[in-house]
């Protein structure tokens, strides 16, 4: 790890080679975590590095197609349309599970809503702690299409003590509710361009807004700063293409 001094009061950016970073990234159960990038940005990649890490993950996914969820039912993903009445772990005591419902058309949001309002609830409610990622928190939360806001404000300040960990992402930073900035382990963002976007990220990082707002503003393409807002840590790395 290389530390860049930036300025003398800023904190020192640790420019890393991902397998490095990944191979010894890790969260607790409990910790949350939050991901914000435009299409494009290499957000579905870093994820799906991430999520690799953990021991047993779910994904709640809306897209009519997306090569993400074709490469995770690749890598032992199992796809399922509601949630089970019981859960198997595989070979390898892992459990891997993409709730995948395709929703494209508003007649079908309150069934998708319904679905996964009900598998949120028996997360909660299990003993069995699990990182859950939802992909698109605007349309996930917002009233006008699945409505989870409530269920993931609760996820954000009362799973940690359970050990589930929420993990949401969205495309910009005005997207992203306080709770998903203060209540969280990590925050990972890619170049932000946008001078307003860049400075609510730096504002709500917890650490110096103008050099994490500068910084952002200076990412190259498909670059991430990894923000580890309960340490004060920030690490700058480029994630190895996978789909």
């Amino acid at each position: 790890m290389v530390g860049l001094q930036e300025k003398e009061h800023w904190t020192d950016i640790q420019d890393i080679d991902f397998r490095i970073f990944i191979r010894d990234w890790k969260v607790k159960p409990g910790q949350h975590v939050t991901c914000i990038g435009p299409n494009g940005s290499g957000k579905t990649t870093l994820m799906m590095w991430l999520l690799a890490k953990q021991k047993r993950a779910v994904m709640l996914g809306t897209k009519k197609k997306d090569p993400f969820y074709d490469e995770l039912m690749k890598r032992g993903w199992v796809r399922i349309r509601r949630w089970p009445k019981s859960i198997e772990d595989d070979s390898k005591g892992r459990q891997r599970l993409l709730l995948w419902i395709p929703t494209i058309i508003p007649t079908a949001v309150p069934a998708t809503a319904k679905v996964f309002k009900d598998a949120l609830d028996k997360i909660a409610q299990d003993d069995v702690p699990r990182d859950v990622y939802i992909d698109e928190l605007m349309f996930a939360a917002s009233p006008k299409w699945l409505d989870l806001s409530a269920h993931f404000e609760l996820g954000w300040q009362q799973w940690r003590s359970s050990g589930n960990s929420l993990w949401v992402s969205a495309q910009r930073s005005s997207n992203i509710p306080l709770l998903a900035y203060d209540q969280v382990e990590w925050i990972f963002v890619a170049r932000e361009n946008d001078l307003g976007n860049a400075d609510r990220i730096g504002e709500m990082a917890g650490l110096d807004r103008f050099q994490v707002r500068d910084v952002v503003r200076t990412l190259e393409r498909y670059q991430w700063l990894g923000i580890n807002v309960r340490e004060g840590e920030l690490v700058r790395f480029t994630p190895e293409k996978i789909v």
